[in-house]
């Protein structure tokens, strides 16, 4: 029996869900930035991308936009003006250190003009599901909240490094003497609790000066990262697996994705960053006149750093003093010394070459004659090594190259130092040609040097970041799974801007006069406050003596309109009893009871008895712990129950779904040696003790 074909209508294919994408005007920032638009750009089932960029950045984007036209575009917004920030300037290359604070402020002015656009397209096919941004434009975060959609915060720096930068700005350490550079600052929240040299401190936080409009607004900027859906981080888990293995207080608890290396191949390459000063193809056939694989030692300092005279100067002479082969890409205002550049051109035949302005940097350390990698510890140049197979000899300069650094020589045994001094101390050439001398003679491995296994390591890092990427690998995983996210959010219902930047509030329950405005708690201020009250002292101390130390230590890492007094902590913290509420926190996977919680009632994790105070005593006193000890593993439960109970972000409109369905929750705290509970439902939990009743509002 023959069949008559209908035409039937088709529905148009929806769009794929659309990013808007906000890199960091440096270079060592746009860059991964970039490669990872590129790899989200041709995923499977798509997405499409905005870049923002002003107009003297926006030259960077055309490899990106020529590769993928049909998914990406770029939008070029004029530079905000600000009057900390010389008019003109738009980028950190070249920029003066003392001003990198005031380019992160007059960069947020975008969040205006960014906020205008995205609404504009809220309702149609180019709505908005997610901002991707770097880290040092914190101020994405409110944005990303005033447009009710989640902001992932893209980190260019190693997990380890991009700790250390929030633990500063979270807990605002200050060193003992205010001229001894010297003076160690711990980082007891990190594995491992490193300390550095307040020197080797990242030069943002030590040019911070109380009071000061641009301090504010750096320090306001790091602190809106604590409230990102997620951190997405160009590194892979062999080389920081000790910081990928947990959740971090630095990181607001929140999750790491690591998604690198995304250094692409030597052709890919060529032009990241803009044109180089030398072609590619043309330093590759210099490199290959020499026939000893390893044999030569490739230098730069990255992009940003200009070398001081007695540093170049130091190296220099070690270079010459041992005839080393060597490619040294330096940028054009640094002074080296008189002559040096035509003796070694003329000697051996040229056995040196110095490169002005922007080098090929993955095609040469990709080459078989580069054997070490004389680097600044700058997280770029570290991933294309590591993803190159090429030691390094550590010389860091500043910001997070110390952490780097650190993790190269001490963890991953992937690098030798050549000084430690930083820009402040130059070494001797007689040490820097003692290093060169030894990375040569210990080759690419095969050498009988004695860093030979520096050399080997560094092959197995090169090893280990191939497969993270490839299919299968961790790093690829991560990224699929990235992509899944944002393309769920393209499936949802376009969401109700709403003026909150966290998946949580908390209120204040004592409110004076009802017209007093309630100010909310962000989740990253409820970890604070978790951080500085120990309840195990506070029972050796009066009441109000203690809740006066805590509020000095919340209010001293707190912007100056959001600071609270003891009374208001007091009241949000419950008084008595906390080792039981860390407990109960972390069993319920919720917030504090103040909290308008992550509904998910299919999900619910069991009850867990909390731990009492006695208890709490006893640990501390036998020595098998602290209390916050006790605080730190109970809020990594509460984490972990979270991340099951709830990834990603949940609109308003979800939640007053569940609000409605449930018949209205109302939170009970409980006073003075209560228990705390629940009320919900007209089922009500009775106790002993004064109650205060407080509805959660939205």
């Amino acid at each position: 029996m023959a069949t008559t074909a209908t035409n039937r209508p088709t529905t148009p294919a929806a769009p794929p869900p659309h990013v808007l994408v906000v890199p960091y005007p440096a270079q060592g920032h746009t860059i991964p930035l970039l490669d990872l638009a590129a790899l989200l750009a041709s995923s499977r089932g798509g997405l499409r991308l905005t870049v923002v960029a002003t107009p003297a950045t926006a030259h960077l984007l055309a490899p990106l936009l020529a590769a993928h036209r049909n998914a990406v575009r770029a939008l070029v917004l004029p530079f905000p003006s600000h009057p900390s920030f010389p008019a003109g300037v738009e980028s950190a290359k070249g920029l003066s250190p003392a001003l990198f604070g005031a380019l992160i402020v007059a960069y947020s002015g975008l969040r205006g003009p960014l906020r205008d656009w995205a609404r504009e397209r809220s309702d149609g096919p180019d709505r908005v599901v997610a901002v991707l941004s770097d880290f040092f434009c914190g101020w994405t975060q409110p944005l990303a909240a005033e447009l009710g959609v989640p902001r992932f915060a893209f980190s260019p720096s190693a997990v380890y490094g991009t700790a250390v930068l929030h633990s500063l700005f979270r807990r605002m350490p200050r060193r003992e003497e205010d001229d001894d550079d010297e003076s160690l600052v711990p980082f007891p929240d990190i594995p491992g609790a490193p300390a550095y040299p307040w020197r080797q401190l990242s030069m943002l936080y030590r040019m911070l000066r109380d009071g000061d409009e641009v301090s504010e607004g750096v320090k306001r900027n790091f602190l809106w990262n604590l409230g990102s859906s997620a951190f997405v981080s160009n590194t892979f888990r062999r080389l920081e697996e000790r910081y990928l293995g947990t959740t971090l207080v630095d990181l607001g608890f929140r999750r790491v994705r690591a998604v690198g290396p995304l250094a692409p191949d030597a052709d890919a390459a060529a032009n990241r960053g803009g044109e180089t000063a030398v072609a590619a193809a043309d330093l590759c056939t210099w490199l290959d006149r020499f026939p000893e694989d390893g044999s030569v030692v490739y230098i730069s300092f990255g992009s940003m750093a200009i070398l001081h005279p007695p540093h170049a100067a130091a190296l220099a002479t070690a270079l010459e003093r041992r005839g080393v082969a060597f490619v040294w890409a330096t940028g054009p205002t640094v002074m080296l010394p008189e002559g040096f550049e035509e003796r070694v051109a003329a000697a051996a035949g040229g056995r040196g070459r110095v490169i002005r302005g922007w080098a090929p940097q993955v095609a040469a350390l990709r080459h078989r004659a580069v054997g070490w990698f004389v680097t600044h510890c700058g997280w770029n140049s570290v991933l294309e090594a590591c993803a190159a197979g090429v030691p390094m000899l550590a010389w860091p300069m500043t910001a997070d190259q110390f952490v780097n650094a650190r993790l190269l020589v001490d963890e991953a045994g992937a690098a030798v130092p050549v000084s430690w001094g930083g820009l402040q101390d130059a070494p001797a050439a007689d040490e820097v040609a003692r290093v060169l001398d030894e990375a040569v003679r210990s080759g690419n491995g095969k050498g009988r040097g004695r860093w030979a296994h520096v050399a080997a390591r560094a092959k197995e890092l090169a090893e280990a970041a191939a497969a993270a990427v490839s299919e299968g690998g961790a790093s690829r995983q991560e990224l699929e799974e990235l992509v899944r996210e944002l393309r769920e959010l393209g499936s949802r219902k376009s969401p109700s801007p709403a003026n909150i930047s966290q998946h949580r509030v908390t209120v204040d329950v004592e409110v004076e006069e009802e017209s007093r405005q309630r100010m909310y708690y962000t989740d990253e201020e409820d970890i604070r406050l978790l951080s500085v009250t120990d309840p195990v002292e506070g029972n050796s101390k009066k009441a109000a003596r203690y809740w006066e130390e805590v509020a000095a230590a919340y209010n001293e890492t707190t912007l100056s309109d959001r600071k609270r007094d003891e009374k208001l902590l007091k009241s949000h913290w419950v008084v008595r009893d906390s080792p039981k509420w860390n407990a109960h926190i972390a069993a319920e996977g919720q917030g504090t009871k103040r909290s308008s919680p992550d509904l998910d009632g299919n999900n619910a994790p069991p009850n867990v008895h909390p731990m009492g105070c006695k208890q709490a005593k006893k640990m501390k006193g036998n020595g098998n712990g602290t209390a916050s000890t006790v605080v730190e593993q109970q809020l990594e439960k509460l984490v972990n129950a979270q991340s099951k109970i709830n990834e990603g972000m949940s609109d308003m409109k979800e939640f007053q779904e569940c609000l409605s369905e449930s018949g209205g929750c109302k939170v009970v705290i409980h006073g003075r040696q209560g228990k705390q509970g629940i009320q919900n439902d007209g089922e009500q939990i009775k106790d002993d003790g004064a109650q205060i009743k407080n509805i959660g509002q939205v």
